[in-house]
C-alpha cells in the first residue's frame, strides 16, 4: 500500500510526477486510470502533475549567476520532454489511417463472419427438420414390423390349424372311385353294404355322397365320398 502525498490516503495504484517525483493516486494527480495506462511506457516515465507543468512552462526569471543567452538545465530537460512527447504524438498521427483501414477490414470479416453464422444456423435447422423427418420414419417403420411379425404369426397359427384339418379330413374320409356303371344300380346301397363288410357301424358314418357334377361328364365312372 502507498501513502498519497496529496491527501495521505492509502492506494494501491497511482501516478508519480517526472518532476517532483511525488506518488498520488489518480484521483488526486488529475488523471484516470485508464487514460494514464494508455499513455505508454515512455509516456509515464515523463508524466508530470498539472501544477509542475505550470511551472515548466512559466517563463525563467534571468539569473545574475546565469551567463548572457544562456538557459537552465530544467528549461532544457523541459523542452526536450515536450519534443518526445510531440513526436510520439506525431507517431501515432501516423498510424491513425492505418488504424482506420484495420477497422473497415474487421468490420467487413465481422460481417462475413454474421453471413456465415446465419448460414451456418439455416443450414443446422435444415439437419434437424431432416433428422425429425428421418426419426418419424423409423418410427412408422417399427410399428409395421410389429403389425407384420403379429400378421406372420396369424398366418402361421391359420396355416397350423388349416393343415391340421386337412389331416383329420384326410384320415376321416373314404373317397372310393372307379366303380362300374350298371343300368338302376344305386350306389348309396353299394356304399352300404361296402361298410358293413369292412365292418363297420353304418350309425357312425356322417356322409355319403355322389358329387352332382359327374353327372354331367358322360362316360366318367362315379365315385363315392364317405366320411
Amino acid at each position: 500500500m502507498n501513502i498519497c502525498e496529496s491527501c495521505s490516503n492509502e492506494f494501491n495504484d497511482g501516478a508519480q510526477c517526472y518532476v517532483c517525483k511525488k506518488h498520488c493516486d489518480f484521483g488526486c494527480a488529475g488523471i484516470t486510470e485508464r487514460r494514464f495506462r494508455n499513455l505508454g511506457a515512455d509516456r509515464r516515465a515523463q508524466w508530470k502533475y498539472l501544477q509542475c507543468k505550470k511551472v515548466s512552462f512559466s517563463p525563467s526569471r534571468p539569473s545574475s549567476e546565469a551567463t548572457p543567452g544562456g538557459n537552465s538545465g530544467g528549461e532544457s530537460a523541459t523542452l526536450d520532454v515536450i519534443l518526445k512527447e510531440i513526436r510520439e504524438m506525431k507517431k501515432l498521427v501516423t498510424t491513425v489511417p492505418t488504424i482506420i483501414e484495420d477497422i473497415k477490414s474487421i468490420k467487413v470479416e465481422l460481417i462475413h463472419l454474421k453471413e456465415s453464422c446465419e448460414y451456418n444456423s439455416s443450414s443446422l435447422k435444415s439437419f434437424q427438420d431432416q433428422d425429425s423427418s428421418l426419426e418419424h420414419g423409423v418410427s412408422q417403420i417399427e410399428k409395421i414390423q410389429n403389425s407384420l411379425a403379429v400378421a406372420n404369426k396369424e398366418i402361421a397359427n391359420l396355416k397350423s390349424v388349416i393343415e391340421t384339418k386337412e389331416q383329420w379330413s384326410r384320415l376321416s374320409n373314404v373317397d372310393i372311385k372307379g366303380i362300374p356303371l350298371k343300368p338302376n344300380e344305386n350306389l348309396f346301397v353299394i356304399a352300404e353294404s361296402l361298410v358293413k363288410q369292412l365292418g363297420i357301424n353304418s350309425k357312425n358314418l356322417k356322409s355319403i355322397t355322389y358329387p352332382e357334377y359327374q353327372c354331367l361328364i358322360p362316360k366318367r365312372r362315379p365315385s363315392l365320398s364317405i366320411s
